[in-house]
């Protein structure tokens, strides 16, 4: 009697990775997405003051402007 087909032997084998059973998996990493708003978002409070900085100066050079042709 030929016995050729396989038995179940209580846990899954995932095929196709490439290397052997018998070792620890690594903690999965956190997806790019998850990065990239920390990453865009860090420094943001310094870019908007900024910001708000050069727009009061434009504005008061507009009014300065403004009101020397005025008089």
């Amino acid at each position: 009697m030929k016995h050729d087909h396989a038995h179940d032997h209580g846990h899954a084998h995932h095929h196709g990775h490439g290397h052997g059973h018998g070792h620890g998996h690594a903690s999965v990493p956190a997806p790019r997405e998850a990065v990239l708003p920390s990453v865009l978002m860090s420094g943001a409070a310094t870019r908007v003051a900024a910001a708000l900085a050069a727009l009061a100066l434009l504005w008061g050079a507009v009014a300065w402007a403004l009101t020397d042709l005025a008089a």
